[in-house]
């Protein structure tokens, strides 16, 4: 039986490839999936019902880095080499290039961020590095580009459809406005150097939004004893529920508000560095605000979220700006299954 190995290092990561799995194991494939415990990618796979081999957490700051790097290299080719998995696929796993290199197989690298430290890493090991068109770098030979994003590959309408419970589950009346705000660790490789919203930050964006509706707060680091309340208390398999419903989302992570835009809802992206897919998503759909420069931004990222919360556009209006996004684009998770179904008959 053929058999390809997942491997998991972030939330995100579950979503984008828990499709791919599953079709490829209806298709007859053995699928192995490896993970490492960062804010809540545990506890999604098991929501998903995902089988996973647990490697351990990830340590943060560069010493953890190195740390993660010969203990996860160890760990994943002894585990590896158990089971022999004819491709790895992985989002800019080092530890999946390096093992499929030193077992000789094959490997398939998503890269959506153009991270340049995490892919001197990998692309020396790795044999396919797939990118969406709106990522301006250039990998060369192994190149593959899609039309897509990475967040199509869960919520493409042929795998996601919304659904209102979401109302009850926040104890809101159905229909009523609420805003999610996202902050995150900032411990990822690239995020090294890079700090985030402030305490004294973070509480004020909470209090000027909730002069426009009522706020839920989902963060990856511990809050501000003042903003315990605004905690968002929902299933986690739920979060994508609560972004479509939305007014609006503002926050810190790249991934949210990309979800946000495939979605329909209207999103503010505060960051330091910025995406290629955020910047594509404001220039060319209009569904994320990106506010990179300086710290100095957050006022002009509130004042952004403030109009749009009292602008005359009805939810009809961004749910057609996502129509565009999404007819403009592939379905990411068949895309990557035909690559896969076509390596493994190489």
């Amino acid at each position: 039986m053929p058999s390809v190995l997942v491997d998991i290092g972030h939330p995100a990561h579950v979503h984008l490839f828990k499709h791919l799995i599953k079709r490829l194991q209806r298709h007859g494939v053995e699928v192995f999936v490896t993970a490492r415990k960062k804010d809540i990618s545990i506890e999604l796979l098991e929501e998903e019902k995902i089988e996973f081999k647990h490697l351990g957490n990830n340590h943060p700051g560069l010493t953890g880095k190195l740390k993660n790097l010969l203990e996860y290299d160890y760990l994943l080719y002894k585990y590896s080499k158990s089971i022999k998995p004819d491709i790895f696929i992985s989002h800019s796993s080092i530890y999946a290039a390096h093992t499929a290199f030193l077992l000789g197989k094959k490997c398939i690298t998503l890269e959506d961020t153009g991270n340049a430290d995490q892919s001197l890493l990998y692309r020396p090991f790795t044999d396919i590095i797939l990118t969406p068109e709106c990522l301006r770098k250039n990998y060369g030979r192994k190149q593959k580009r899609y039309k897509a994003y990475h967040e199509l590959a869960y919520l493409h309408p042929h795998y996601f459809v919304p659904v209102n419970n979401i109302f009850g589950l926040l104890n809101l009346p159905e229909g009523q406005q609420y805003i999610l705000i996202r902050f995150v660790s900032r411990v990822s490789s690239h995020d090294v150097g890079i700090k985030g919203i402030t305490a004294e930050g973070q509480i004020k964006v909470a209090e000027e939004l909730s002069k426009f509706a009522k706020v839920f707060i989902t963060s990856e680091r511990p809050l501000p004893s003042k903003l315990q309340p605004f905690q968002l208390k929902i299933p986690y398999s739920e979060i994508h529920n609560a972004i479509y419903h939305a007014s609006l989302v503002f926050g810190e992570s790249a991934t949210m508000s990309s979800e946000a835009a495939v979605l329909g809802t209207p999103s503010v992206f505060f960051d330091k560095i910025g995406r290629y897919y955020t910047q594509e998503q404001e220039e060319k759909y209009g569904l994320v605000f990106n506010f990179t420069r300086n710290q100095y931004d957050l006022d002009k990222a509130l004042e952004k979220a403030k109009e749009i919360l009292t602008s005359p556009h009805s939810r009809e209006y961004w749910r057609e700006k996502s129509k565009k996004l999404v007819e403009d684009s592939i379905s990411l998770t068949d895309f990557m299954f035909d690559l896969v179904i076509s390596e493994l008959k190489k």
